[in-house]
């Protein structure tokens, strides 16, 4: 996205700036379709439908398309990244308790030292 948009999402949008979202889509079958099976909002399979503790907005200098397992293709950012931030609740963290949030969010998938690394933090 750009620097713009992306900012005015993580302060505005309800999924990822309001301290509780509840109001999920992608299970409610669309009325008057007729069709039981037609649903308001297709979720990816690679995509987590559970909303993360908080959301990273970075910025970089491009990008790389990538199919996916299912043939899609994914947007990956090119690396080193030139901005790293952490949002919760339409807040900007502090770098460190971002880093500890991913930390404790990640149930143990990764360390401080991996997050720092992929920021470009070392």
């Amino acid at each position: 996205m750009l620097d713009e948009a992306s900012l005015f999402a993580v302060r505005t949008c309800p999924y990822i700036a309001a301290p509780k979202y509840l109001k999920r889509l992608d299970d409610k079958p669309l009325q008057n379709s007729g069709d039981a099976d037609q649903f308001a909002v297709s979720i990816h399979e690679e995509v987590d439908p559970d909303r993360p503790p908080l959301f990273v907005r970075l910025m970089t200098t491009g990008q790389k398309l990538v199919p996916s397992s299912n043939g899609d293709v994914l947007i990956v950012p090119k690396r080193p990244y030139s901005r790293v931030e952490f949002w919760q609740h339409g807040r900007l963290l502090d770098f460190e308790e971002g880093v500890r949030l991913s930390v404790e969010s990640g149930n143990g998938a990764f360390s401080a030292a991996d997050v720092l690394k992929i920021s470009g933090r070392r």
